[in-house]
């Protein structure tokens, strides 16, 4: 100890100084910044962690309207935000579908047409139903692997005719076997 006191050694002075520096960097920090000086400017992106908040520090006037998700929310909260259940709504409207599978020969093999047959005039294949159309939309496929393909429109107020195209484009007389569907 005596040593010591007679000749400090470098070491010993540099970490006194250090300890005087560290301890007044400290004080001189507390004692001239001004109150709330610091704010989201001179933080560093992520530097704030959820540890360093305290409980209630981030209330709700803080955030965003939206940043909160459900997923953000604990199954708890979420349950004690859910109520009763309503009432029933009413119905919303029906879907009236009609169909019809149409074999090679023209001939009717399922659906719920009231009528079919060969518009000649118009190079076309045509399903009756017996209901109104307006506002529904026919759509048909062809059954079998063959070349072109097929167009339906609504001929009629309760018709719909369907049409074979080749694929130059040209009318063929021949729809062949269909299926046709009228979603409205």
């Amino acid at each position: 100890m005596q040593r010591i006191r007679q000749r400090p050694s470098y070491a010993n002075v540099m970490s006194t100084i250090a300890v005087f520096v560290a301890l007044g960097g400290t004080s001189y920090a507390a004692i001239t910044l001004p109150r709330n000086s610091v704010g989201s400017a001179q933080l560093k992106a992520g530097s704030v962690k959820r540890s360093d908040l305290g409980r209630g520090a981030v209330g709700s006037r803080a955030l965003r309207a939206g940043a909160v998700a459900p997923s953000d929310l604990s199954a708890r909260t979420k349950a004690s935000l859910r109520g009763p259940q309503g009432p029933p709504g009413p119905a919303g409207p029906g879907v009236a579908a009609f169909r019809a599978t149409i074999g090679p020969a023209g001939e009717q093999l399922a659906g719920n047409p009231n009528q079919s047959g060969r518009d000649l005039e118009k190079g076309a294949f045509i399903v009756g139903f017996g209901a109104d159309l307006t506002g529904c939309t026919p759509t048909a496929t062809l059954r079998d692997n063959v070349s072109g393909s097929l167009r339906a429109y609504l001929a009629s107020i309760n018709t719909v005719a369907v049409t074979r195209i080749n694929t130059d484009g040209t009318i063929n007389p021949s729809t062949g076997a269909f299926n046709l569907i009228v979603a409205c």
